[in-house]
């Protein structure tokens, strides 16, 4: 019986080796190198598709910090991480402004935010998440008392967009530093 299963086995290879070295099987590997690489052949690519593209948005919005309520405008560029999934990296920059009775805040956050974007149609949603780093000035009405802080916290939130528009909600719960949990909804456009 083992030299029967050894001998069906060498047949099993001896066949697999001939099929690879044959002209069907080359050309199926140079058509998956092309497509790789970006070429498109047979008119279609699987690799580089328009999901996976790197973009810029600009975005402002409300923003509620723990009893101050304000605004902010910010920029980020999204980074395609890898070629096959729509998995971003999303740096950016946000000037805020939040105020109450009491408090003025001002202050300058740097998101470094990962997305995924799911592709419905002209529609996508892209659930968002990652560090965030500040600085922020507070002025207090009621004293001369001014002070600076370097703040860390992590978002949390989501974006719908349409076409190239975009709607987004971000929770930012503080960390470190003297820094309050914020939500931010905006409106925005990819270009």
């Amino acid at each position: 019986m083992k030299k029967i299963i050894f001998f069906i086995s060498m047949i099993f290879f001896y066949a697999a080796s001939t099929y690879a070295q044959s002209e069907d099987w080359r050309g199926g590997y140079e058509e998956l190198l092309d497509e790789q690489e970006g070429v498109t052949t047979k008119g279609k690519s699987f690799w580089k598709t328009k999901d996976c593209e790197d973009f810029n948005l600009v975005q402002a919005g409300y923003r509620s910090d723990t009893g101050a309520n304000g605004f902010f405008v910010g920029y980020k560029h999204g980074w395609n991480i890898t070629a096959q999934l729509p998995l971003y990296i999303e740096p950016g920059l946000e000037f805020n402004y939040s105020t109450n009775r009491y408090l003025t805040v001002v202050g300058l956050t740097a998101p470094f935010d990962f997305s995924y974007k799911f592709k419905i149609g002209e529609f996508s949603i892209s659930p968002i998440t990652g560090p965030t780093l500040g600085w922020i000035h507070k002025m207090f009405d009621w004293s001369t008392r001014t002070y600076d802080d370097f703040v860390f916290g992590w978002d949390f939130g989501g974006r719908v967009a349409y076409k190239n528009f975009t709607l987004s909600y971000r929770y930012n719960k503080g960390i470190s530093g003297d820094y309050w949990n914020t939500h931010q909804l905006a409106v925005g456009y990819i270009f």
